[in-house]
């Protein structure tokens, strides 16, 4: 399934959502941890995440509490 371009965030809109730097998202891509992303622009450099992959992250996240 394609995401359209319109639900498409940065690096920097996903960070001011989850209240993290950049810095520590850039951490959590390398260790494979936080929402899905996609690699876009020449040579794969620009991060980019759909929408509904941030907010199925929160709700997991929000699942795992209850947990505890």
């Amino acid at each position: 399934m394609r995401t359209p371009a319109t639900d498409l965030l940065s690096a920097r809109q996903v960070s001011q959502l989850l209240n993290i730097s950049e810095n520590e998202l850039e951490k959590w891509r390398s260790a494979g941890h936080g929402p899905e992303y996609i690699r876009t622009a020449p040579h794969h450099r620009s991060v980019k995440y759909s929408l509904e992959a941030v907010m199925c992250y929160l709700r997991e996240k929000k699942n795992e509490e209850k947990l505890f």
